[in-house]
Formats: structure tokens, sequence, C-alpha cells
């Protein structure tokens, strides 16, 4: 049972992880230093090996703010960095920021205001990509198998895709040995929240858009991917999947299925654009594998899937695009079991 707590006795720690980031880390300091909320405890800063300034960026910071202790560790990614976060957070609550965004002056405080009564709070986001600015928010009382439900349709999957944006009780994270897996390189942030979701009975989300998210360049569909990347993603979502099942009680939502697709299909697209790095056995490799793959085929009949499946070849269509037209009718027969 979750006790009823006023806000002013919420004390915070924010975890910052940070690799050679000398041009974005004080941006990213000051902006938890200029919050409203005053119960903020520590801003631990875990350096993952950087060689550039990062260092004496943040020393320097620090030398007028006694909360902010920066900790320096080997390279190892940065899911090793924010464990180290997390093993030395001594507050009551936690929250991540990236070292490369920055929060607006009144977040910690609404997601402080939040979390009161729950296990977990929900920030908006506002993203900037591709010199777009947006804001992604949901708002509501949600338990743990709403969330599954509505994941990446009423509650849009950024939101939960990330651990930043969120105000965490450490007491859940450290009781249940919640730590980022360090065996991946992507979607391990993911894996985090859902692992965190599963001890949850109501997660509050708020219509505050304020963690500022940089994403400038790194996600675009031209952007050069790791060769594994489609096969790795795989396995992150089949760990997901199992998560998934337990939080709804032997069952996978058909929504969870449609991200899970969703998100083959990214990788799918993102290695024949960067066809000229990958060779074709693997191409047609990837492609056999989502072909045969048993949430896809649990998709075959579901109309919203064979809509999502339609709409990408008709804008392939309209680009001209017609490798990657090939590759998609290929899935698309498969997907109507033509």
């Amino acid at each position: 049972m979750v006790i009823n707590m006023n806000k002013d006795f919420v004390n915070v720690s924010v975890i910052i992880p940070v690799y050679n980031g000398e041009s974005t880390i004080k941006r990213c300091i000051k902006s938890v230093l200029k919050q409203t909320y005053e119960n903020i405890n520590e801003i631990i800063v875990v350096d993952d090996g950087s060689i550039d300034c990062t260092r004496d960026i943040v020393n320097n910071i620090a030398k007028n703010d006694l909360r902010i202790h920066y900790i320096y560790k080997k390279n190892g990614g940065v899911s090793s960095a924010r464990n180290i976060g997390i093993k030395n957070a001594h507050s009551d609550y936690i929250m991540f920021v990236d070292c490369d965004d920055e929060i607006k002056m009144d977040l910690v405080d609404s997601l402080a205001h939040a979390i009161c009564s729950y296990d977990m709070a929900i920030a908006g986001v506002e993203l900037y990509q591709d010199n777009r600015i947006s804001k992604i928010e949901a708002d509501g009382l949600y338990t743990s198998i709403e969330v599954i439900n509505k994941y990446g349709n009423e509650l849009p999957s950024l939101l939960l895709n990330g651990p930043c944006s969120k105000l965490y009780r450490n007491s859940i994270i450290k009781e249940n040995s919640i730590l980022f897996d360090e065996n991946f390189s992507l979607g391990e942030d993911t894996l985090f929240v859902f692992q965190y979701l599963k001890h949850c009975n109501t997660i509050n989300f708020i219509r505050n858009s304020g963690y500022i998210y940089y994403q400038l360049g790194n996600n675009s569909l031209m952007t050069k991917i790791r060769k594994d990347a489609y096969f790795n993603a795989k396995k992150v979502y089949g760990k997901l999947t199992q998560i998934v099942f337990e939080i709804c009680n032997g069952e996978v939502p058909v929504t969870f299925k449609r991200v899970y697709r969703n998100v083959l299909m990214v990788y799918i697209r993102k290695t024949i654009i960067n066809k000229k790095y990958i060779e074709k056995k693997y191409l047609n490799d990837i492609i056999n594998d989502f072909m045969q793959d048993e949430i896809v085929n649990d998709l075959i009949y579901d109309i919203k899937d064979i809509n999502f499946m339609q709409k990408l070849i008709n804008k392939l269509i309209e680009k001209k695009d017609d490798k990657m037209l090939s590759c998609l009718l290929k899935i698309h027969v498969k997907l109507r079991g033509d």
C-alpha cells in the first residue's frame, strides 16, 4: 500500500549519465539547478569515461552547489552509468535526465505533486526533431495493465520507451533489484521502464511537457545502423513480450503486438535504406524472420495491421522506392494470407 505523502516530503535524486558531453552538460545541469522544487537532495552525474572537458565543466559547476556529485567510471555504456547512479542514489525518489536534454523549471515540482499517492509519475515531452517541435503528452491515472493495453494508442509509446520525464520510487527499484540491462545497447531503457511497471499499482500521467528531448538527426532512417540491429531489437522486444505477458495475467494485448510489429518494420526499413552497408543474405534473413515471426502471424487477420501495411505500400509507390516496395509486398502478401 502506497502512503499518501505531501509533495513537500518528496525528496529527489536526479541522475545524469554523460559521455563526452562538453557541449551540452552545462545546459543540462543548469536546468536542474533552476528547478522551483526545493527538495532535490542530490544531482548525481555519472561520467562514462569521457575524454573531453566534461569533468572540468561538471566540477566547476559543483563548486557552487554541494548537491552535485560527480562520479567517473571506465567507459561501459549508458546502462552501466545509470546503474551506478541508482546504486548511489539515497533519496526516496529518482529521476533521470540525459546529458543532451534539459528540463523546464517546474517539471520536478509537477512530478512531485503527481506521485504522492502513486507508484510512478510520468510527464510529457517537448520533442525537438528535424527542425520541428512537438508536444507528446497523456493525462490520467492508469493501472499497469491499462498502460500496456493503451501503449502506442492513447498513451504514446515515446512516453514509455525511455526512463526520462518520470519520477520513480527508489524503494520499488531497490526492493525488486530493477536495473538497466547492460547486455543491450538498444531498447534497454524500455526494458527498465516495463520492469518497473510490473511492480506498480497506479501510474499518474500529467500534462506537463517539461522534459525537453533533443532528437537531432540520430533517429533518421538514413542514419547508419549496426548490422545486427534488427535481431537485437527482436531480442529486446522478446523480453518485453514476456514482461507484458506477466503484467497482463498470461495475455499479450493486440495493441502491444502492433507496437512489436511496427518496431521490427522500422528496422527492416532502416536496413534496406542502408543496404550498401549490409549483405544481401542478411537482408533476406531478416525479411524471412519477420514473415515467420509468431506475433506477426498472429496479426495476419487484423484489419488495422493490413491497413498499416497498405499505407506503407502506398507511400513507397508514391516515392517510387522499387526495392523497398518489393520487400514490403512480400510481407503484405504474407499478412493477407494470399
